[in-house]
């Protein structure tokens, strides 16, 4: 069996593979079109609006249950998981967005679904990994965020050295923050 470190590193690898991946994409069809695919008028990212937060928790339970589907989660077990992985995605939210507790949202919600997911383990003798690994698959993206890969694209001055090192940065704090919150969760319980 893999520790969780190396499958923790060989995913920060994987992503960087592919974040390099896109900048060769990027840059290629910068030399073939002539134009920058970032700052031209193809793309204007000025004129683009995100979705109200309030449509996240419409289409909430469908990227959990998706995501139950994809790590063939029984359908029994939907509700129970979309319960657990709800609670600790409002927690996230609350800190992340409400709060502006950027560094802290992770941890907490990590805890709280571990917390959860033990909690009814202990009542419902099923294993707290299925109940939780929906809900920790919601939470890394929303921690990492995909401005930080495009900020890889965007170059500022011929250089995005720095911006790499940020996101990198950013990706081994939100590994160890929901590290630290699952362990502390199953330590408590």
């Amino acid at each position: 069996m893999v520790a969780g470190t190396v499958r923790i590193f060989y995913a920060l690898l994987l992503a960087f593979i592919i974040a390099y991946g896109l900048l060769i994409g990027v840059q290629i069809y910068n030399q073939m079109a002539g134009n920058s695919a970032i700052n031209s008028t193809l793309i204007d990212l000025t004129q683009c609006h995100g979705l109200s937060q309030w449509s996240w928790f419409g289409t909430f339970p469908l990227g959990i249950i998706s995501i139950s589907i994809l790590v063939n989660i029984h359908w029994r077990h939907w509700i129970s998981v979309t319960m657990v992985a709800g609670i600790s995605y409002g927690i996230f939210w609350l800190f992340k967005f409400h709060l502006k507790l950027d560094d802290l949202a992770p941890v907490v919600a990590s805890f709280v679904l571990g917390l959860v997911a033990n909690i009814w383990s202990k009542f419902t003798g099923q294993t707290a990994y299925m109940i939780m690994l929906p809900g920790e698959m919601f939470l890394v993206p929303g921690s990492v965020g995909v401005r930080g890969f495009a900020s890889l694209l965007i170059q500022d001055g011929g250089s995005s050295g720095g911006q790499g090192a940020q996101l990198a940065i950013q990706m081994i704090t939100t590994c160890l923050s929901i590290m630290m919150g699952l362990f502390a969760s199953s330590f408590m319980v």
